[in-house]
């Protein structure tokens, strides 16, 4: 299903893994007649200009822990709650199910086109946002190529240097997302894994672990075993990958007894790591935890686990799954939906295309954005160009207005920058090169990533185009 291509990092970002966006904490959610109607939870947000209270007006689903949309391994969330100031808040829509993930359509491409007609609820608009040039590069493939290539090579040290600041940042979620960016550079992480071993964040434990581990970083393998005795649960998965990668004698079949854990977290995390070990004979112990809900988890996270544990078992080469992501994308729950979608590029699912392709025509309210973003990614990674449109316009967005209140944008443009990274294409290159230059720490640091990334991906790729 995924033509062998797997990602320096896993798409959980996506795949409940909590992300390091900070965003506005509002939410919306339709009627069963189709109609936008704004919650009865009082929360606090935060515009541009001032702090402000928002009481909404709906009594049905309680708010939700949204979830990250980074494609990032690098975050245990152990406890989600704990993590929420670092991820991308969705919309909430009431979810008919929330265990299963909800019937796709027969037909991927029906879905119902929004009405601009409609009356009744909130509205969102986009406000400071420049529309971006979408004239086609010019020039024969090579030169295309060779133009994409140059500005990747003149941000590339401003990235590398962006990277390296930010892994000394006091924001835990920071540090490792700096550890996670500077992957593609053996020797520029390197220093930063050994310092992250003894980091008192977990979140920095475990990026360090699994760059050590996705590195094979064979002179860090003892320190690394070390903390299979980690008083987190996510960490000691971490340790031993990291063991088992750098040849160090560790029981790896521990992970088994992980997949059963009270944290729903733990379970995802664990999933992914046995995803990246790529060993087929996991599928039957993950097939059995995907079924099993524990008393602590909430609908919400249940279903995130159910859905990091189809993905991975896909992965590892057992298509029997793939209908679970696919039915997840037409999920209730926004935030479930996000996660599918882009679980479905990484498994590079070409019968999905079409539906991706319609997705990138819903507009608010309807549709929250970061759905319109999560189809343009997966459709990057199944390498088509179609949703560069929707990710350069977000990358350019400074507000988001919601009943006339403003509220930064920044959790999208952060989340364009994470799709732009598999764009081979100038204008990508252009919008992140620029993107380095934002007042917010997060934003820049997810273009860093996707510049150190792409120009990694550019260099072993000797076919393109």
């Amino acid at each position: 299903m995924n033509n062998g291509r797997r990602s320096r990092v896993s798409a959980a970002v996506l795949l409940g893994v909590a992300c390091l966006f900070v965003t506005p904490n509002f939410t919306y959610a339709q009627n069963q007649a189709g109609v936008t109607e704004v919650r009865e939870v009082t929360t606090l947000v935060e515009p541009v200009d001032q702090t402000t209270q928002v009481t909404e007006r709906v009594e049905t689903t309680p708010a939700i822990e949204p979830v990250n949309t980074r494609a990032s391994l690098a975050v245990p969330i152990e406890n989600p709650a704990s993590s929420t100031q670092n991820a991308t808040a969705i919309p909430v829509q009431t979810a008919p199910n929330p265990v299963t993930p909800v019937q796709a359509p027969a037909n991927p491409t029906a879905e119902t086109s929004p009405n601009p007609n409609q009356s009744g609820g909130a509205w969102f608009n986009i406000g400071g946002m420049e529309e971006p040039s979408l004239e086609q590069p010019a020039g024969n493939p090579k030169q295309i190529r060779e133009a994409y290539q140059r500005i990747l090579n003149e941000h590339y040290n401003q990235a590398i240097e962006i990277a390296t600041s930010l892994s000394q940042s006091p924001d835990q979620f920071l540090r490792a997302n700096a550890i996670e960016a500077l992957q593609p550079v053996p020797e520029r992480v390197l220093l930063l894994v050994q310092r992250g071993l003894t980091d008192q964040a977990s979140v920095v434990r475990f990026a360090s672990l699994m760059t050590i581990g996705e590195l094979k970083f064979k002179s860090l393998g003892p320190r690394a075993v070390q903390l299979i005795n980690d008083r987190s649960e996510s960490v000691r998965a971490a340790a031993m990958f990291a063991g088992y990668e750098t040849g160090q004698p560790v029981r790896i079949n521990r992970l088994a007894s992980m997949l059963a854990s009270d944290s729903s977290g733990v379970r995802r995390n664990v999933c992914l790591i046995l995803e990246k070990i790529g060993d087929p004979s996991a599928v039957p112990m993950i097939l059995d935890m995907a079924t099993r809900r524990t008393r602590k988890a909430t609908p919400l996270e249940a279903t995130l686990a159910r859905i990091v544990a189809a993905k991975t078992v896909v992965a590892l080469g057992d298509d029997s799954e793939i209908e679970v992501v696919r039915a997840s994308a037409y999920s209730g729950y926004p935030e479930v939906r996000v996660i599918a979608i882009m679980a479905l590029g990484d498994l590079d699912d070409r019968v999905m295309q079409p539906a991706l392709s319609q997705m990138l025509t819903r507009q608010m309210p309807q549709q929250a954005p970061e759905i319109n973003l999560a189809a343009a990614y997966g459709l990057a990674r199944m390498g088509s160009n179609e949703g560069l449109a929707t990710m350069l316009r977000y990358a350019n967005m400074q507000v988001l207005e919601f009943d006339g209140r403003k509220y930064p944008a920044a959790p999208l443009r952060a989340q364009a920058a994470a799709g732009l990274k598999w764009v081979n294409d100038p204008r990508a290159a252009q919008a992140l090169a620029k993107m380095l230059k934002d007042p917010v720490p997060q934003v820049h640091i997810a273009a860093a990533d996707a510049i150190i990334a792409s120009r990694a991906r550019l260099q072993q790729d000797a076919n393109w185009p």
